[in-house]
């Protein structure tokens, strides 16, 4: 089959625009796939039902603390969550009992202040890469601590560690996921402002690329149309109706197809 129009085309944006709608896999030159989509009301994640404050707040000795969403006791596996700029660390709400039916979602917030009016209390993210693997190191003693001592599950493994990130978040998460490929080996990147490279993911074990419907997706889908032909497991999914900074009315649904296919699927 052939690789057909590319995404950066006219021609290739509509298609890969109305293939992200019906959820298909699309064969690329050279024999890579890629997966698109998202699931219609009613599809598989339909029934996640979304609990009231699904987190808790677990402190980190030495740094702040950490917002948990608990996952199966049984589950030893830890998603780290990284918010956008200046951003909410909660923002993961609307799909958090998607994230709790695979794994444990732990939510740092952000390493620097944000300065500007209006940025009070906000935080960002600095480029200081070991700082922020360290400072997941830490979360995840704490939380592992945390489950163990109320017997809320298994302590969590911190060899391979699940990682998402939204806006500067995902920008954060892909340099992290360069630099350490065996401790980040399944990642997924919503709302990055960059196209997603080869040079930093080509490592990657399995990649989740998300964007919302009324946001930029062009670069993104781009970037995961490379990525597959440099064959990488890679999968977009699109967000109906959500902006940039917003998950859409479709959040639970879309997130527990993607979330269930990265962490649970074999590759």
């Amino acid at each position: 089959m052939s690789a057909g129009p590319t995404p950066g085309s006219p021609s290739g944006r509509r298609a890969w625009r109305a293939l992200a709608g019906v959820g298909v896999a699309v064969a690329l030159g050279g024999g890579a796939r890629i997966a698109l989509g998202h699931p219609a009301p009613g599809a598989a994640g339909a029934g996640v039902t979304a609990p009231t404050r699904p987190w808790v707040t677990v402190p980190v000795p030495g740094d702040l603390g950490v917002e948990v969403v608990p996952g199966p006791a049984t589950s030893p596996l830890a998603i780290v969550y990284l918010h956008g700029l200046c951003g909410n660390p909660l923002a993961f709400e609307p799909w958090a009992a998607a994230a709790a039916r695979v794994g444990t979602l732990l939510s740092l917030h952000g390493d620097t202040p944000c300065k500007g009016r209006g940025k009070a209390g906000r935080r960002e993210w600095s480029t200081d890469f070991a700082r922020i693997d360290r400072r997941v190191s830490a979360a995840l003693a704490a939380v592992s601590a945390w489950r163990t001592a109320e017997g809320k599950g298994v302590a969590l493994d911190a060899t391979a560690v699940g990682l998402i990130g939204y806006s500067q978040g995902a920008r954060r998460a892909e340099s992290l996921a360069a630099l350490l490929p065996a401790r980040y080996p399944r990642v997924a990147l919503i709302a990055q402002m960059d196209e997603p490279g080869v040079e930093k993911l080509g490592h990657t074990r399995r990649l989740l690329l998300v964007a919302g419907e009324l946001d930029r997706r062009d670069h993104i889908v781009s970037g995961a149309h490379k990525l597959a032909q440099a064959g990488v497991d890679v999968r977009f999914e699109l967000l109906p109706g959500a902006r940039h900074g917003e998950y859409g009315p479709q959040a639970q649904n879309v997130m527990a197809r993607a979330l269930d296919w990265l962490y649970t699927e074999v590759p």
